[in-house]
């Protein structure tokens, strides 16, 4: 069910007041001051951040966290999600960044909303000419729970599962965005699983996860 409390939208399972989940972009930063990522972050290698300017369409945007980050970096981030309540999440996670100073240009300037089916949306980018094409597709697909993983991740993950369910379409997805044109198409793993595809070009490993990467022709 989804509940609004202390002025932000949740989702809970309906039993406990305490399994909720909700987007929060200002808790992160509060009293921080955004910074560029260091140059050994995984992340900003994969998508091939060389100062501002990159162009970012993040196919499976979930609760916007990887799609934030990038956007504070300086890319232009075009965060596609297609379930509404999870969409709806995300909208009012950034509705309420929007008040706060330093947030604001980059909610406002660097990050925008679509509620779309991911594969639709690729379909779409393939009719568009070269100059207007964004420069990196990013795909996170939702991950197995594993053990260890931090208590809040595993509520967060139950939770959208049960929302969500399965997806099975992850490969499908991969191959549409190969064949969009982008410079690349990045692809978030947990460090140790299969690719989700082929090999990649090239890999970029955190302590967690990695980003294989596929490099257009």
């Amino acid at each position: 069910m989804l509940v609004v409390r202390d002025g932000r939208l949740e989702l809970g399972d309906g039993c406990s007041p305490k399994k909720t989940i909700f987007v929060d972009f200002v808790k992160p930063l509060l009293g921080k001051r955004i910074v560029a990522p260091p140059r050994s972050e995984p992340l900003a290698r994969a998508v091939g951040l060389r100062g501002e300017g990159v162009a970012v369409v993040d196919a499976t945007a979930g609760l916007g966290g990887d799609a934030f980050r990038l956007a504070t970096w300086g890319c232009r981030v075009t965060a596609i999600e297609r379930h509404p309540v999870v969409a709806s999440l995300l909208e009012d996670g950034m509705r309420r960044a929007m008040v706060v100073p330093q947030l604001a240009e980059v909610v406002r300037d660097r990050l925008g909303l679509v509620v779309a089916d991911a594969c639709d949306y690729l379909r779409g980018l393939r009719k568009l000419r070269d100059g207007q094409l964004p420069d990196v597709v990013y795909l996170d697909p939702m991950f197995a729970l594993e053990s260890g993983k931090a208590s809040a991740v595993r509520k967060e993950m139950t939770l959208l599962r049960e929302l969500l369910g399965e997806d099975d379409s992850s490969e499908e997805l991969l191959e549409l965005a190969r064949s969009v044109g982008v410079r690349r198409v990045v692809v978030k793993r947990m460090r140790h699983a299969a690719p989700l595809g082929r090999s990649p070009d090239t890999t970029y490993r955190g302590s967690v996860v990695r980003y294989d990467v596929y490099l257009g022709t």
